[in-house]
């Protein structure tokens, strides 16, 4: 339990903070990321993605995958 609680105060979290993640389809995860990424001006990581979201991080890659893969987003070289 410790190691826990050191974890969540390493992330920034306590243990009050309950973080849900809604349970949508992929199609309205899609529409959903592709409106976060093209209405700002910012660059998005995928952590970005799934706090605004509340996505869950599997999907919320996923998803992103496909975006890239269907060149509908782009990764930036650094």
């Amino acid at each position: 339990m410790k190691q826990d609680k050191d974890l969540a105060e390493f992330k920034g979290e306590t243990e009050d903070e309950i973080i849900e993640i809604r349970d949508i389809s992929d199609e309205e995860a899609r529409e959903e990321i592709l409106k976060l990424l093209l209405d700002g001006k910012e660059v998005v990581y995928l952590s970005d993605i799934i706090d605004r979201l509340k996505l869950d991080l599997e999907q919320a890659h996923r998803v992103c995958l496909e975006l890239i893969d269907e060149e509908k987003v782009y990764v930036p070289e650094e």
